[in-house]
C-alpha cells in the first residue's frame, strides 16, 4: 500500500459554432466606432460654426462702431452729443441731444369715446 499514484487530466474544448456571436460583436463594435466618429465630426462642425459666428459678430460690431463714428463726425460742430443720455427707445427731449427729431407719442383720437 505504499504505491504512489499520479494522475493528469487534460480538458480541451473547441467551439465549432457559436451562433455568429463573434461576428455580431464585431459588427456592433464597428457600428459604435462609426457613431463615435459621427459625434466627433458633429462637435467639430459645431465648434467651427461658433467660432465663425463670434468672428462675424465682432466684425459686425466694428462696422457699426465705425458707422456711428462717421455719423457723429457728420453732425454740425454746434451739436452737443451726450451718449450717456441717448437710449434705444428715446423719449422726448433726449433725442434732441443727438440732433434727431423727437418721436411722436401715440396718436390720440378723441372722436370716439372709450367703450369701457
Amino acid at each position: 500500500m505504499n504505491e504512489t499514484e499520479y494522475r493528469a487530466f487534460l480538458n480541451f474544448e473547441w467551439k465549432l459554432f457559436d451562433g455568429f456571436e463573434r461576428n455580431n460583436a464585431l459588427r456592433e463594435a464597428r457600428l459604435l466606432a462609426r457613431a463615435a466618429e459621427a459625434d466627433l465630426a458633429a462637435l467639430e462642425l459645431k465648434a467651427i460654426r461658433e467660432v465663425w459666428k463670434a468672428y462675424s459678430d465682432v466684425k459686425t460690431a466694428l462696422r457699426k462702431h465705425e458707422y456711428a463714428l462717421a455719423l457723429l463726425a457728420g453732425f454740425p460742430g454746434g451739436v452737443r452729443v451726450d451718449l450717456g443720455v441717448v437710449s434705444l427707445g428715446g423719449a422726448g427731449d433726449r433725442d434732441r441731444s443727438v440732433g434727431g427729431p423727437t418721436r411722436p407719442g401715440p396718436r390720440q383720437d378723441h372722436r370716439h369715446p372709450d367703450p369701457r
